[in-house]
């Protein structure tokens, strides 16, 4: 406890004890006969009031800090009788009642901090006495609104935050004069009405918030002169109109905004169900269910979107915590010993707002259980364990859970507390879990920086969903047996065509392609560069890898790049494929050529040379070296880092070469007869040859089978297929 006999070193100017684990009351006695400058008490488990007394020590103090305490009761009038006191700081604690108009006479006051508390009134309009003010936090303080036109008079303030204000809406604050704002943080204060123009004339700010309100209109033009801006909230209002050019601009601080690049989900089938390890790894309970990944390293603005049916979003940056970086996932340093403590040994953080999202879900009633336990404090008999993270829970936009207290709720540090609740989800199929901090509990403890939303795991289930019966074995077999259909109606296509043949005929053929007829080339070649590929593959195999659609990715990704056919390209070096083309300007340095030149400069350069890297480890010859599908898309959004150890060799490119090659390949796996046009093709299912096709077989190839009246004619020496046959 703070000793009382401390009153007997007069000459005593500063009481640090900042971070302990000290209890009790603030002893009256200190107001007697001390000539003290600072009280520093941040950090403990004091309680009870702030002695009045406090206010004798009028010609020396200037510092009361009693914040991350538990000290309650009303502000002492008296304490207005201190004119030299600079710095008042009370935030989160658990003070109540009004603020006395006494503290009105405080004019030498510099920092007035009283966040996360329990007053009720108003903002009082007297603030505006306090000249020499330069900062004014009032962060879920308990307070009503509207904020007071007259703050606009405090033309000192560097640093203003207000959050969390009760009351009725009111237009913008009036703030024009405040030049020497570095933060502006007014979120969640009821305010309507236009963004103010004069908010670009503020040009030494950093840090700008305007979230949840109700702001309508578009964006002022003139933010864009706001050159020392580093992060910029307008979340959770009705703004309208497009989005400015310089958001988008990525030579500026703007140029990542990933809420911008939304993909929409495909809900083909609907799900019932999904769970989540948030901020951890995949986990499997012995349930029966699987909690996904969730290990996106966000930011402060971050929208994430899973492979199956789920999302998230945050946004809001940890403030006043020193850190160039701020990390938004946790992880528990001491072993956990509840059950499934897997779900629990990582979480996601959030500073302002953290929204889950779950999507394609069915119609109906769903179950929601939320999974909580405190890892970033510590049971230890120190300051570590005395921080307070309090939040609000909404789900489908209905707040569930006020002021919600992790600790409290599972009785101490470390432990699992399940949270159920129960929600519709409407023919919309889309169900919102909302974590939002109001600015209460403590955001210094253990360091600065812990504070807002914390959660370990979610699982949602409809019960009552009874999924759609299996199909029958029969439509089984046909599916399958009309995916042969398709696969041996190419090869046969491929084989009479000429493709599947000897190696030097395969040459000869190939030389012989008049290269420079459009209509008919365009599918010969397509033929040959794509389906002739994947011919010997399946003719190796037995099968067609899972990589195929990769390969034939690329195609329409080079085509995308450069507004160009794959088979009509044409340049000086006579290259016919734009991948010859794209590995040649790859190996000069210079891939900006390929790009479609109807497109200018307006382009981004990041963004293009990622897709045609991604395009190129697409067209590796072997499946095993492309990469999955999943990790396409993971490249493509910036999540990964294509490598470049699994480009194709440049000097090997040439689809006929890459043809020819597979063809050396497929050449030791064939045994070829004397006889002319009879080649056997050695599959998993025995040998095939074109002579082999007996009276039983469903569709016999035979060299003279190809009639007039064939869908596709296989003469090679006809015209060659038309463009109208594929699709």
């Amino acid at each position: 406890m703070l000793p009382p006999e401390l009153v007997r070193l007069t000459h005593l100017e500063e009481i640090d004890l900042t971070r302990n684990y000290i209890n009790g009351t603030i002893p009256p006695e200190w107001g007697s006969m001390m000539k003290l400058q600072r009280i520093n008490l941040l950090g403990n488990r004091l309680t009870g009031p702030i002695p009045k007394e406090l206010a004798n020590i009028n010609n020396t103090l200037t510092t009361i800090s009693l914040e991350f305490n538990q000290l309650s009761g009303p502000i002492p009038p008296e304490l207005g009788s201190l004119p030299l006191l600079e710095k008042l700081h009370l935030t989160s604690n658990n003070f109540i009642g009004e603020l006395p108009e006494e503290l009105a006479r405080l004019t030498t006051l510099q920092e007035f901090r009283i966040g996360g508390n329990n007053f009720t009134g108003k903002i009082p309009d007297f603030i505006h006495k306090w000249v020499n003010l330069n900062q004014l936090v009032i962060v879920g303080s308990g307070l009503d609104g509207p904020i007071p036109p007259s703050i606009g008079l405090l033309t000192k303030l560097s640093d203003l935050r207000i959050s969390d204000l009760n009351g009725s809406q009111a237009p913008f604050p009036p703030l024009e004069n405040l030049k020497s704002l570095k933060i502006l943080l007014l979120r969640s204060c009821n305010i309507n009405g236009k963004l103010p123009e004069y908010l670009g004339t503020m040009t030494k700010l950093e840090i700008l918030d305007l979230s949840f309100n109700n702001l309508s209109g578009e964006i002022p033009s003139n933010l864009s002169s706001l050159s020392k801006i580093e992060m910029m909230y307008l979340t959770g209002n009705l703004l309208s109109g497009p989005v400015p050019p310089w958001m988008l601009d990525t030579s500026k601080n703007f140029g990542n905004v990933p809420c911008l690049s939304l993909r929409g989900f495909r809900c083909n089938p609907k799900r019932s169900s999904f769970h989540i390890n948030c901020g951890g790894k995949e986990v499997s309970l012995d349930d029966g269910n699987k909690y996904e990944s969730d290990g996106d390293e966000s930011g402060p603005s971050n929208y994430y979107q899973s492979t199956t049916n789920w999302a998230f979003s945050s946004t809001g940056n940890f403030m006043d915590d020193g850190r160039s970086l701020d990390p938004f996932m946790s992880t528990n340093s001491s072993r956990l010993s509840m059950n499934n403590s897997d779900l629990y040994t990582e979480a996601r953080i959030s500073p302002i707002s953290l929204t889950y999202y779950g999507f394609c879900l069915v119609k109906g009633n769903y179950n929601i259980t939320l999974h909580f336990a405190e890892i970033m404090f510590n049971d230890s008999k120190s300051y570590s364990s005395l921080g307070r993270r309090i939040f609000d829970i909404y789900i489908q936009g209905k707040l569930v859970e006020k002021d919600f207290n992790i600790v409290d709720a599972a009785g101490g540090i470390g432990k699992g507390i399940i949270k159920p609740y129960a929600a519709n989800v409407t023919d919309d199929g889309t169900l919102e879990i909302h974590l939002y901090w109001a600015g209460k509990g403590t955001t210094g403890l253990p360091v600065r920086g812990v504070y807002g939303p914390l959660i370990s795991a979610i699982s949602v289930d409809n019960p009552d969903y009874e999924p759609p019966k299996g199909i029958s074995i029969g439509a089984v077999v046909g599916i399958v047996a009309a995916a042969a259909f398709v696969i041996i109606l190419l090869l046969g296509i491929l084989w009479w065509k000429g493709f599947l043949i000897r190696k030097d005929t395969m040459d000869q053929d190939l030389k012989g392609l008049d290269l420079q007829t459009e209509d008919d080339t365009h599918i010969s070649t397509r033929i040959a560069g794509t389906y002739g590929y994947m011919a010997p593959e399946y003719a190796m195999r037995g099968y067609l890898t899972d990589k195929a659609d990769v390969y034939s990715f690329r195609i329409v990704a080079l085509e995308i790049v450069s507004g160009r056919s794959n088979t009509s390209y044409r340049t000086k070096e006579y290259c016919l494929y734009l991948l010859d083309w794209a590995l040649v300007l790859k190996q000069k340095g210079n891939m900006m050529e390929l790009v479609d030149p109807k497109l200018g400069s307006d382009f981004n350069k990041i963004e293009v040379t990622g897709m045609i890297n991604v395009a190129l480890m697409c067209t590796n010859v072997s499946p095993a070296v492309r990469p999955a599908m999943s990790s396409v898309v993971s490249m493509l959004e910036g999540r990964t880092v294509p490598e470049t150890s699994s480009f194709p060799d440049p000097d090997a490119s040439n689809e006929q070469m890459k043809l020819k090659g597979m063809m050396i390949e497929l050449q030791k796996s064939l045994e070829t007869d004397t006889s002319e046009g009879q080649v056997q093709i050695v599959s998993t299912d025995g040998p095939f040859t074109a002579s082999s096709a007996s009276a039983g077989d469903l569709y016999p190839y035979t060299a003279s089978s190809a009639s007039a009246g064939d869908l596709y004619p296989l003469n090679w020496d006809s015209k060659v297929l038309e463009n109208r046959y594929i699709r």
